[in-house]
C-alpha cells in the first residue's frame, strides 16, 4: 500500500543521492583536436591544454586522461585529494603505444608536479624537460609535499622520464628525472606510501 510505496521512494531517492555524491567525471585531454571551450568530460569533445584543468577541482574517484601520440608544452600541476577506494588517476587513452607527452616550457623547474595530494596515481605520460640550456634544478617530474602534513599513497607507474637539462655542477642545484621534496615551515610534512615502479 501507500507506506510500500514511500518506502521504495525513500530508498530510489538515498539511492540516487549516494550515486550523486560517489559518482567521479572522467577528463579528456587532446592537444590536436581539444578545445578549452569544452568541458571535457565527453571524449569526443575534448579539452586543449593544461589552462583548463585550473579551474577544475578534481574530486576522489575523477580522472585526468592525455591523448596518446599528443604533445602538450607546458607544465601539469595536479594538488588533489582521491580516496583509498576512489583514487584521483592522471594517465592516457586512446588507442596506438605512443605515451601522451609533457614538454617543460624553456625555463621550467619541472614538466609536471604533484603537491599536497592523496590518494593519486600518476601513469603511462612521457615526460620531457630539455630547455635550450641547462637549468639548475630543473626535474621532469616533481612530487611535493609542503606545510601539508601526510601525503597518503602517491603512486607513480609506467611513467618515461628522459632529456632533462639540469646543471651538471651538483653545488649549483643539479637536476633529476623525478624530484621527491617534504618540507614544512610551519607543519611538519611527510609521505606515507609513495611508489615508483615500472619507470
Amino acid at each position: 500500500g501507500y507506506m510500500r510505496k514511500f518506502k521504495l521512494l525513500w530508498i530510489g531517492a538515498l539511492s540516487w543521492a549516494l550515486y550523486a555524491c560517489t559518482s567521479s567525471q572522467v577528463y579528456y585531454v587532446d592537444s590536436v583536436t581539444g578545445n578549452d571551450a569544452h568541458k571535457g568530460t565527453d571524449i569526443s569533445q575534448p579539452l586543449k591544454t593544461f589552462d583548463a584543468l585550473k579551474n577544475i577541482e578534481l574530486k576522489p574517484g575523477d580522472k585526468v586522461l592525455l591523448k596518446r601520440g599528443s604533445t602538450f608544452w607546458g607544465e601539469l600541476e595536479i594538488s588533489a585529494q582521491g580516496e583509498p577506494e576512489n583514487p584521483i588517476v592522471i594517465g592516457a587513452y586512446g588507442e596506438g603505444e605512443k605515451l601522451p607527452c609533457i614538454v617543460g616550457y624553456d625555463h621550467s623547474l619541472y614538466a609536471v608536479r604533484v603537491y599536497n595530494s592523496n590518494y593519486l596515481t600518476v601513469q603511462d605520460l612521457e615526460i620531457v624537460n630539455t630547455g635550450t640550456k641547462a637549468l639548475p634544478k630543473r626535474t621532469g617530474l616533481m612530487v611535493e609535499c609542503a606545510d601539508f602534513g601526510v601525503s597518503r599513497n602517491i603512486r607513480i607507474n609506467r611513467v618515461v622520464v628522459r632529456d632533462v637539462n639540469g646543471s651538471l655542477v651538483k653545488e649549483e642545484g643539479g637536476g633529476c628525472g623525478i624530484y621527491i621534496v617534504n618540507r614544512g615551515d610551519s607543519i611538519r610534512s611527510r609521505f606515507d606510501s609513495l611508489t615508483i615502479e615500472n619507470c
